[in-house]
């Protein structure tokens, strides 16, 4: 058994490593950057509607379609918070409790599956220290989304498996389903455990682990599949089904002849997104870019090393969600990367104690030359963790800086929001980017305009610019008299040259008149014969 003061020493330690993302969460509690993730606005309108007791639909959109993309898990999480606070956009603040609790959760459970995986007692703090001081990680636990949340479900899930099997105990194995369940509820890409975990009971030959799991966590995914199918929008447009059907979406971008093209694409940056998550830096180049390729390896090497001593329920999991993220219509950025960081972190450490452990080998028995080369790998590695410091401390500041630049777009979308909210028709619908941040700001429902999937992945800037040059068909379709526009409207799709020139176009349409005007922001009426200074005067 481990000595007691190595027990807290290592609580301790992972206390530390969370400080920087407590203090972070603090700073931003009141969310500046709330609707710059599109979805987080998403979870908490439709957290509103559940609180209200209006069902589980998305308010913002027109028709309030019911929301069948998303399991219900987290906006059912954000509607309690809701019912306690109501007061919008003061209530974020405890959302982004919600959020730094889940990641401390996270860290915790992460030093439990290290430890699981086969790592010491000292490495698995390491792992999971790395995690707490993992910059996306800290971004997204600021933040009004499910992934930090959803992780935490994930690990618990894992540490009752493995518990279970070690135990021969069905209740565990049955317990490991049920938070199974509530991670999927969480977050739908969390479906990869329901064939994980029995896959692994099976492996162990314990049946009853298997099915004990397979009993508890199917009935919930069942569920909700009758229940979205039962509740589906039977809207075509796609301003409507890319928010209410992922699936149908992913179809109605691609067919069969386009998935390797898409899968090559998604490999791609997959693989570029894994080293952004080992190694933040938002201003790397070439040599950096290599870098983070070396660690990946590492990472993968040492998963590969502590699979071979003892098989983890991870480690599958880690094979099935990466191959669904290969065919899947959105890019795989660091966020969907998140769910293998405590592996990746794991790993990472594994190969580094092996490299350490080589090292003081050479340096113990070897000759004058082996010490030479010994102290040198050891200077580097010395050299490598003042550059990771460095790179974290670049990597918060970025963070901070467009924390910073948010919050002074978000009072720019309130005060047009609130103005909207006063003096556009109640029942109005607007066109806009982060269209459900709007509608909690204004009341007024919103549409926004998700750039399909198959136009993104060929990335011609004609077809792309075209598609945005018809919002004014988009409006009619959807009824939509108004159109909502910022000097960062669309900056996912549009570069800063093409934004500039598309608002340029906007300006000079004689079926756009302009009725409000604030340092940028812009709301237009689609045929209108009332100006700006006419609103004012009612």
């Amino acid at each position: 058994m481990m000595p007691h003061w190595k027990r807290v020493g290592g609580w301790l330690a992972l206390m530390a490593a969370l400080l920087p993302a407590a203090a972070f969460v603090y700073r931003y509690r009141a969310m500046p950057h709330f609707g710059f993730l599109l979805d987080d606005a998403i979870y908490v309108t439709c957290a509103r509607s559940l609180a209200e007791g209006a069902g589980y639909k998305i308010a913002s959109l027109p028709g309030a379609p019911w929301q069948t993309k998303y399991p219900p898990g987290y906006s059912w999480m954000l509607s309690w918070i809701w019912s306690a606070a109501p007061a919008f956009p003061a209530n974020l603040r405890w959302i982004a409790a919600l959020g730094g609790l889940s990641l401390a959760a996270a860290v915790l459970l992460a030093r439990r599956v290290g430890r699981d995986l086969g790592l010491d007692s000292r490495w698995a703090v390491a792992a999971a220290a790395l995690c707490a001081l993992n910059p996306p990680a800290i971004f997204y636990s600021a933040s009004a989304m499910s992934d930090i949340p959803g992780l935490a479900l994930m690990l618990a899930s894992f540490v009752l498996m493995t518990e279970g099997a070690r135990r021969h105990c069905v209740w565990l194995a049955l317990a490991a389903g049920l938070v199974g369940a509530a991670a999927f509820l969480t977050r739908s890409a969390f479906l990869a455990l329901l064939a994980t975990a029995p896959a692994w009971f099976l492996w162990k030959r314990q049946w009853r682990g298997a099915a004990a799991f397979a009993a508890a966590m199917l009935p919930c995914v069942a569920g909700w599949q009758l229940w979205s199918r039962a509740h589906h929008s039977l809207d075509p447009s796609p301003q409507i089904r890319f928010y209410v059907d992922y699936l149908g979406y992913l179809s109605a971008n691609f067919s069969a002849a386009d998935i390797p093209a898409v899968a090559a694409a998604n490999f791609q940056t997959l693989v570029q997104s894994a080293g952004r998550v080992l190694w933040f830096d938002p201003d790397a180049g070439a040599l950096v870019s290599l870098w983070r390729t070396i660690l990946l390896l590492l990472a993968l090497a040492g998963v590969w090393r502590l699979s071979r001593r003892a098989l983890h329920p991870y480690t599958i999991f880690a094979v099935l969600y990466s191959s669904i993220l290969l065919p899947w219509n959105f890019s795989p950025n660091e966020r969907f990367l998140l769910p293998l960081l405590p592996l990746l972190m794991a790993g990472l450490t594994e190969s580094a104690r092996q490299i350490l452990d080589a090292l003081r080998t050479l340096w113990r028995r070897g000759g004058l030359a082996d010490r030479g080369f010994a102290g040198a790998v050891f200077a580097g590695l010395a050299v490598a963790v003042v550059l990771w410091a460095s790179a974290f401390s670049q990597g918060l500041g970025y963070l901070r800086t467009l924390m910073e630049r948010e919050k002074t777009r978000f009072a720019m979308d309130r005060a047009a929001g609130q103005w909207a909210g006063a003096y556009l028709p109640a029942g109005s619908t607007v066109v806009t980017h982060q269209e459900s941040r709007f509608h909690l700001l204004s009341g007024l429902r919103a549409i926004g305009m998700p750039l399909p999937s198959k136009t993104g992945y060929g990335g011609v800037r004609k077809e792309i610019t075209a598609y945005f040059d018809s919002v004014k068909d988009i409006a009619r379709q959807r009824r939509a008299r108004y159109l909502y526009v910022t000097p960062s409207s669309f900056e996912l799709d549009l570069d800063t040259e093409e934004r500039a020139a598309w608002l340029a176009r906007i300006r000079a349409d004689p079926e756009w008149r302009e009725i409000f005007a604030m340092r940028g922001h812009s709301i237009f009426e689609l045929g209108a014969s009332a100006t700006y200074s006419d609103i004012e005067s009612r």
